[in-house]
Parts: structure tokens; sequence; C-alpha cells
């Protein structure tokens, strides 16, 4: 349609209005960044500068408040020892890690980097999961730049909330939490294209990552877990499906 339609430009001010919506998780957890990304390779220029600009303004508004000078320092010294956790090799050197980051432990941190630290050493560690994490950001990137039809693009874009939680440096279980409109869209896929595979990997998934509780299984049993990353490993697992199930639904438009 052209840009004079009016269903176009409904949508177009519903694009900026999503964009500023997600200005504030972005804001609140900046590992949700890759989501900008998404925007981008989706060819979402109006919701990614709405986006953009939201954050940017919601940022700053503290300044107001505390005085910008003292507000530029606190995010300069931020943004610093953030780079500098983010370049660390061991993390459970106190003297590497920079003051009010966490060392790494044996099960809490889901992250990419720490759950590959837990069966790595240090360094073969730091490089395995920069690496990792470059090819998930360019294969998210990849396939939302391929991606056709509004089945392909939505999925293209959720492919993303995994590599949010998997690239960031600290990723709790509970941040873990983003995925669920992704499992929501999966149990969508499931329902409707009777995808026998995505049903099962689902309620494999549901039931290592969510079922199995403390409280279910108790607490030396939840922390085994932990330690061997079940819910890395599940959001890994949802990416690769997800990056699947877009691509076969951008053939079936295309076709």
């Amino acid at each position: 349609p052209r840009l004079e339609d009016p269903h176009e430009r409904a949508s177009a001010g519903s694009r900026v209005v999503a964009g500023l919506l997600l200005a504030l998780p972005l804001v609140l957890k900046p590992n949700l960044a890759p989501l900008v990304l998404a925007l981008v390779c989706l060819r979402e220029f109006g919701a990614t500068v709405a986006t953009l600009g939201g954050a940017l303004v919601l940022y700053w508004l503290p300044a107001l408040v505390v005085g910008f000078a003292p507000y530029a320092r606190w995010t300069s010294r931020w943004i610093a020892d953030v780079l500098t956790f983010g370049a660390v090799k061991d993390l459970a050197d106190p003297r590497q890690v920079p003051d009010g980051f966490p060392l790494a432990d044996t099960s809490m941190n889901q992250s990419l980097r720490e759950s590959l630290w837990r069966h790595l050493d240090p360094t073969s560690a730091a490089w395995v999961s920069r690496a990792l994490s470059i090819v998930l950001v360019l294969l998210a990137c990849i396939g939302a730049t391929r991606a056709r039809g509004p089945r392909s693009r939505l999925l293209a874009a959720l492919a993303f909330l995994p590599v949010c939680v998997l690239v960031s440096p600290i990723s709790w279980k509970a941040h873990h939490a983003a995925l669920l409109p992704l499992f929501a869209a999966l149990c969508l896929c499931a329902f409707s294209g009777r995808r026998k595979w995505l049903s099962v990997l689902l309620v494999v998934y549901y039931g290592a990552c969510v079922l199995l509780s403390e409280e279910l299984i108790g607490k030396a049993a939840k922390e085994f877990l932990q330690q061997i990353s079940v819910v890395t490993c599940g959001a890994l697992v949802l990416f690769v499906a997800t990056v699947v199930l877009s691509e076969q639904e951008r053939s079936t438009t295309s076709h």
C-alpha cells in the first residue's frame, strides 16, 4: 500500500507508539538492546527512532532531580564499569571484576559467558562466549533481514529475545522471563501448524526450565540444574527453533 493509504498511516503511527513503549524496558534493563537491532533489520526505522529517542529522554530524566553534572559522572562510571566487566577473563577474580558487579558463581548467572565459564578455563570461556555471541547476533540479524510476511517477521523479531538474555554478561534465571512472549508465539505455531516436534520441544523446555522448581525437586537438584546451565541451553534451543520457523514461514510466503 502507498504511504497515503489511511491504513498505512495508522500502521506507521502504531509503530512509533510501539517504539516509545519499548523505550522504558530498554532503559530499565539495557540487556534488551539487541531489540533495537531487530527493528533496524526489519526496516522499522520509525519505531527505531522512537525507541532510541524515548530511551534517551527517559534515561536523562533523573538528571533534572540530581543535577546534570553528577548524573553525567555516574553515567560515565557505569559505562566504564560495564565495558570493564565485559572484558574480564577470569570472572572469579575480584581484582578484575569491578566493584558492584557479581563474581562468578556455580549456578545463579545463566548468561552464555558464565555458563561456559563453568565448563571451560577462563580464557577459553571468554573467547568462545564472544565468538558464539557474535554468531547469535549475526544469525538473528540475517533472519530478520530475510523475513517476509507477518508471521516470519514476528518470529524473526522474537528471536532477539533469547539473544538478549544469552549475550548479556549478567542474566539471572528470573531475567529469562523475557522469553514468555516467544514461548507463547511458539505455542501458537505448534498448535496451528500441528508441528509435533515443536510441541515436544516446548513441553521439555517448560518441564526442565520452569516446572522443576526448588519446591518440587529440592534445593540440591535445582542447584545441579543451574550448574549445568539448563536454562541457558533452553534459551539456545528456543533461539534455533525460532530462526528455523521464521525461515519456514518466509519460504511459505514467498511461494
